[in-house]
């Protein structure tokens, strides 16, 4: 448990909800670390489990959890056990998708609930789970402000050129069909934790920020700002993820369902479910597709250079058009922690003809120069902390009606 003392700190509970799970984590403003963090897990199925990390001890609890309500009730119990008298001064919502809507964390009023529901077509997986951890947190604690943080909120300015597709104007304007992007949260933490580290102004943060995990995209940030993005209407387009294919021919769709008599839903499913690592490799873990590969396994290294290079292809593409772009920033899961993804992707940048640090590259959840390329452009690693921005921007917009302009950590 972080060192802070809880009874005199502005808390915020945050609620990272899906259809079958709920990550919770309890955020003291100004602290890095949670003072305690949940993953609940299978939900309303068998199996059902609470694991929960405080200091350094981490706990699996398996017990029956019928709904979100039993395992919300239950964190909150332990919460109260670990912090008796604890107050928390907000509660913040990974809301997945704000559409056009949403520039900002707002707090979650009738009004703001219906807008997001306006988006659910665009996130029907994740935005109904994520109102669905609002209902029912709302009725456990009514007295507390409750705040919304969107993924998307970070690229909401992306320029006309950038945010629309080539396609039937009606498509954007009924159906609202455009790029919207994701890991929104990760993109501001990692951007303006870079400006932090060099002194940077936030207008003088231009950057490309690869975060790459299970789930991996892409942001070009200009002047502060995102104003492009890997990921699109959905999280399947951009790079190769652990299960999901990243760009594709759309011809590919009606393709495979004429030549295999399936649904479009069925090659979707695929491309989301099916695809990515696991369908080059047979697997979705990055890390062990790294092992085998290192072992000599064939499909292990087409897998791995497949994600590079495509990661490579489009970080290349958003810093060419950059007019003074200051560093390639890896995070998450992979960009944090495996130096050869890292190698490989500048590797494949053949033009900006980077020098590797071979002291730094190998190095692991770290903030680290890792190479240096051509007219003095960086390459780092910066370990994201979504967290942070969730809690801090809740316990903001609760006692201030606005985002934080500047976060402790830039302080």
């Amino acid at each position: 448990m972080s060192q802070v003392d809880y009874k005199d700190a502005k808390i915020a509970l945050t609620i990272n909800n899906g259809s079958s799970s709920s990550k919770l984590a309890l955020i003291a403003e100004g602290v890095a670390e949670p003072l305690i963090a949940f993953n609940c897990a299978n939900i309303g199925e068998s199996g059902a489990n609470i694991g929960y990390t405080l200091g350094e001890d981490d706990v699996t609890l398996e017990l029956p959890l019928p709904d979100h309500t039993a395992a919300m009730k239950k964190a909150w119990e332990i919460i109260e056990e670990n912090f008796p008298g604890i107050e928390i001064v907000a509660v913040g919502h990974r809301m997945v998708h704000g559409g056009d809507a949403f520039k900002e964390s707002m707090l979650l009023t009738d009004e703001v609930v219906a807008a997001i529901e306006k988006c659910s077509p665009l996130a029907p997986l994740h935005n109904p789970a994520n109102l669905d951890g609002f209902n029912v947190a709302r009725g456990l604690f009514p007295n507390v402000p409750h705040v919304a943080v969107f993924d998307t909120a970070f690229h909401a300015r992306m320029p006309e050129y950038a945010k629309r597709y080539a396609v039937p104007e009606q498509w954007y304007k009924e159906d609202m069909v455009a790029k919207y992007g994701f890991h929104g949260t990760s993109f501001q933490y990692v951007s303006r934790k870079y400006g932090a580290i060099k002194d940077l102004t936030h207008d003088e943060i231009d950057v490309v920020i690869a975060h790459i995990g299970n789930g991996a995209s892409i942001s070009k940030v200009e002047a502060g700002v995102s104003v492009d993005t890997s990921m699109g209407l959905t999280p399947l387009d951009g790079c190769v993820m652990g299960t999901r294919s990243g760009n594709i021919d759309a011809g590919v769709i009606e393709y495979i369902c004429n030549k295999h008599q399936i649904s479009a839903k069925e090659v979707i499913r695929q491309l989301n479910k099916e695809s990515g690592l696991k369908g080059l490799a047979g697997t979705n873990n990055m890390y062990v597709v790294w092992q085998a590969m290192l072992k000599g396994d064939q499909k292990a290294a087409l897998a791995f250079e497949v994600a590079a290079y495509r990661t490579a292809k489009i970080c290349a593409g958003f810093l060419a058009t950059l007019a003074n772009p200051k560093a390639i920033i890896f995070t998450a899961g992979v960009g944090e922690n495996n130096g050869d993804y890292r190698r490989a992707v500048l590797n494949y940048m053949k033009f900006f003809k980077f020098e590797i640090d071979e002291e730094n590259i190998n190095k692991r959840g770290q903030n680290v120069q890792v190479a240096t390329g051509a007219c003095g452009l960086e390459a780092w690693a910066i370990p994201t902390n979504e967290e942070l921005i969730l809690g801090e921007d809740s316990i903001a917009v609760a006692l201030t009606g606005k985002a934080p302009e500047k976060y402790s950590f830039e302080k």
